[in-house]
Formats: structure tokens, sequence, C-alpha cells
């Protein structure tokens, strides 16, 4: 018995992901290096639909040139309404492809009710790529996955898969950043944008980070 116990444990460690959080329970464990909490998970005070699923939250992925150069994400979502999730290059990312000049790689892949968004990051010469590409009724009910890599998202949802590859997307290489800092970080919000909790969702029920 005490070897079968053991062994449930062992195979619990090695499938356990690297983030999950569930955000009907508020209930959330780091599991693998590289990531941290910006804005630990709350309740807001309106806008709470009905599903159950409103918690938000802010999550940082800080990735490398080894092992952490592509991370894949799953959101687990009920009914989607507003902004269930902004995955973005820079700190202050707003939900409309831009962060109020904190970083010139500012790219931006978030959904809003059924659609999911690409935006592009800064130009050289000044003003930003903006709407890079839109796709409606994308987000459904289920798990929708996101891979962030330099460069790629990749996005499935059910039998739909988006391939997205661009310059004009994530810079996770160490480039120069014309704004601010060079950074290897990619910020989730969580039912709301990056950076700020007045534009928000609802129906993100549970997400999980995995390195791969």
């Amino acid at each position: 018995m005490a070897s079968l116990v053991f062994l449930a444990l062992a195979l619990t460690a090695v499938f356990a992901s690297d983030f999950e959080a569930d955000l009907i329970s508020g209930e959330s464990k780091i599991n693998g290096p590289g990531i941290s909490w910006v804005s630990a998970l709350t309740t807001p005070t309106k806008n709470l639909g009905t599903c159950g699923c409103h918690k938000q939250g802010v999550v940082k992925l800080t990735f490398n040139t080894s092992d952490r150069t592509k991370a894949e994400i799953t959101f687990s979502l009920g009914k989607s309404k507003g902004y269930t999730f902004d995955i973005g290059d820079s700190h202050t990312n707003d939900g409309y492809g831009g962060d109020l000049g904190t970083q010139s790689n500012d790219a931006e892949v978030h959904s809003h009710d059924t659609a999911l968004l690409f935006f592009g990051r800064d130009k050289a010469e000044g003003g930003h790529y903006g709407v890079l590409d839109s796709y409606y009724g994308f987000i459904r009910r289920g798990d929708v996955k996101i891979t962030v890599e330099d460069s790629l998202v990749t996005a499935e949802s059910g039998a739909k898969i988006i391939y997205f590859h661009s310059e004009q997307l994530f810079q996770l290489k160490g480039q120069a950043d014309a704004e601010g800092p060079v950074n290897y970080d990619v910020y989730i919000g969580l039912n709301r944008v990056i950076d700020t909790d007045s534009l928000n969702g609802t129906g993100l029920c549970a997400v999980e980070v995995n390195w791969v």
C-alpha cells in the first residue's frame, strides 16, 4: 500500500502544471520557475456575471534562451464576456495594443467576448502596428490553448487552429527596446486587461501554464 501511495504522489508531481489557478475558488499554485503573481486573484465588486468565473489577477512569465522559450497557456472558459484573458509583452498593456509608452515591444493577444485579437508592437518610426488580425467566434466554451514564443503565437479552440508568425508580435530573445529596458517577460491578465482591472471580463474559470 505504501508503495502505491508513493507512486500516486510521484505521478502527481510529474504531471503537475507549472502554474494553475482556479478563478472560481481563488486557489492557485506555482510549481515551475519563471512564474510569479503581479496581482493576486481578487473578487471584483461589480460585473460579476452569473457563471461564477469572475476572479481577476495578473501573472508574469519570464522567458529565457534555454529551457523557457515557449509557454503553453490553457484557458478553461464558460460563457466568455468582455476581456477574459489578455497576454501582453508589457506590464502596462491596455487592451487596445498600447501601453502608455512603457515599452516599444508591447504586442498583445487577447479575447473580447468571442473574438481573439492580435495587436502588434510599436513601429521603429513611431506609432504602432495596431490590429494585426482578428478571429471572431474563436473563443468558445471549453479549453482554448495559446502557445507563446518569440515572434510566434499558436491558438487552438476545438477544431480551429491559428498559427501566427510575425516579427511584430512578442519579442522574447533580448531584442532592443526603444522605450524601456530589455526584458524577457510576458504578462497574462485573467478576466481583465494587464494594466487595469477596470477593463475586465467574466467566463475564465481556470488557467494552466506549462513551459514546453
